[in-house]
């Protein structure tokens, strides 16, 4: 977030829409104690100087969110109980990659998983972010699957 907005904007593709609370309150405070921040996760290094955290402040306070949930029909392309991931793709729409909902429990997923390539209907909660620059990309949670009725 502290780079530029373009980085911002790549970097939201990577992680979902809930992450921005925290990281902003995170920020927040980084800006009012006018701290510098080093971060360090394995191999990875980041540094950032009190105006580089002026600036993702900033930048993470500037996006808005906003969640809808939508229903959808299409094909289960199945679950991954242990990363929490899915992929459905709905009629005449591209593939929609996304998270378990939190409130999906692993037997859950497991019994979705038994939809994987069968016509089914998926209750989405879409999470829209839109950054200062205009910028608009969803995230989505899977919250529950059905059997789709027959056409």
């Amino acid at each position: 977030a502290a780079k530029d907005d373009h980085s911002f904007e790549a970097a939201l593709s990577a992680f979902h829409g809930r992450v921005l609370i925290p990281l902003q309150k995170f920020l927040e405070a980084l800006k009012t104690a006018e701290a510098d921040c080093h971060l360090g996760s394995g191999m990875r290094q980041a540094k950032l100087k009190q105006d580089d955290v002026k600036n993702a402040y900033d930048r993470v306070a500037s996006a808005e969110t906003r969640e809808d949930n939508i229903t959808l029909e299409g094909t289960f392309y199945g679950a991954l109980v242990r990363t929490g991931r899915f992929d459905f793709e709905p009629r005449g729409q591209s593939l929609i990659t996304g998270w378990l909902a939190d409130e999906v429990s692993e037997e859950q997923a497991i019994e979705m998983d038994r939809l994987t390539g069968k016509p089914s209907r998926a209750v989405l909660r879409a999470t829209t972010i839109s950054t200062k620059t205009g910028k608009r990309r969803p995230t989505y949670e899977l919250v529950q699957l059905e059997v789709a009725p027959p056409l």
